[in-house]
Order: structure tokens, then sequence, then C-alpha cells
């Protein structure tokens, strides 16, 4: 297959972590990076994790969402919705999870949280690449994972207990794993830990 994946971009630079490349060669696929404006259609789309989302397009005023770039959201969600209108795989991480989740879940904005405590993995001594908690899926497996935002989805009960999308989440209850049709998303950073399980599910092979 022949993964599209969306380039960051910065004041000056534009840039993407080369383990999201590895990632996917690593599980047989090919890469495309996509620059913003471009609108290639391939094989799967995974939305990386970067800069923070604009909750302001979502009605939510910015209390704690540090630099976001709208223009960079907005073409996120274009892509989102072209490969979904192509009925073509996606795979969200982290900043990709949390687009998923706001433009697909009913009434989103209850549920999104722009500072949740205890999941900056990288403000403390575990490396990126080193799980740190457990999330547990509905089928009662646990997945050690890592954890690298502080933008989340907050569990309610009637997301346990009323929405088939949500698929595993934390003991402190944060959604960490999430699938509309064929779309999953993940809160954590499996190309860190080279979770091919995950790419698996998400491309197959």
């Amino acid at each position: 297959m022949i993964i599209g994946i969306p380039v960051g971009i910065g004041s000056k630079t534009i840039y993407l972590n080369h383990t999201y490349i590895n990632y996917v060669q690593e599980g047989g696929h090919d890469v495309r990076l996509l620059h913003l404006g471009d609108m290639s259609v391939y094989d799967g789309l995974l939305l990386p994790g970067g800069t923070v989302l604009d909750p302001m397009y979502y009605g939510m005023d910015n209390v704690d969402s540090m630099k976001p770039r709208p223009e960079y959201d907005k073409y996120q969600r274009a892509l989102l919705w072209k490969y979904l209108a192509r009925d073509k795989p996606i795979l969200g991480i982290c900043r990709g999870f949390q687009l998923i989740f706001l433009e697909m879940a009913r009434n989103s904005h209850k549920y999104y949280k722009q500072h949740i405590p205890n999941h900056v993995q990288s403000s403390s001594s575990i490396d990126r690449h080193v799980p740190s908690h457990f999330v547990t899926l509905k089928n009662g497996d646990r997945w050690p994972v890592n954890s690298l935002h502080h933008q989340g989805i907050k569990m309610t009960q009637d997301l346990r207990d009323q929405q088939d999308y949500v698929r595993g989440w934390t003991a402190d209850d944060i959604v960490e794993m999430i699938q509309f049709g064929r779309a999953l998303g993940v809160q954590w950073h499996p190309e860190e830990m080279n979770q091919q399980e995950l790419l698996l599910l998400a491309f197959g092979k």
C-alpha cells in the first residue's frame, strides 16, 4: 500500500518526525509526503501528531492550546473527509486521533479537554519509546502504551455505554482509541514503539 502522510508546518519550516516514515515502511508500505494543499489520494492516510488543534473552530474558548495553526487544521480536515469519501483506511495518531474525534463524534466538544494532567511523558524521565500506562480495550485486552499529549478526550458514562466508536481508555478515564468505520485513531504514539500490530489493524498487510 501507499500511505499518505501530511507534513507539519512551522513559522518558517515544514517537518515530520522520521519515526512515522520508518514505522510505515517497516510495515511493508510505501510513503508519500503530503504538503499543505496537496489533496492527493493514496491507498491510505496517516494523520500524525504535531501542533495542537484550534479549539475555537469547534466552539470552545482557547484556554490552554498553544500556537494552533488554523490553516493546517483546515487542510487536514479536508484530507480526512476526502479519504473517508473514497472509503480509504485512515490512522490518526495523537493530534490525528483528536481530529477524527472532533470531526466525527456527536457533541464532541463536550468531551474534549485542553489540559489532561499526568499524560505528558516527555516531561518525565520515561523515554518516548517506553510504555508508561495501559489502555484497556472493549474486548478486555490491555495494551501497554506511551503518553505524549496534554489535550485529550475525557471518558464519561455515556461514552462508555452508548458510543460504539470508543475502543479503549485508561485507568484515569481518558479515551485513547476510537474507530469510525475505516478511520482508526489512537491517542498514544505507536510509531515510537514500532507497534506493528496497530499498523496492521489500520491498514492490513
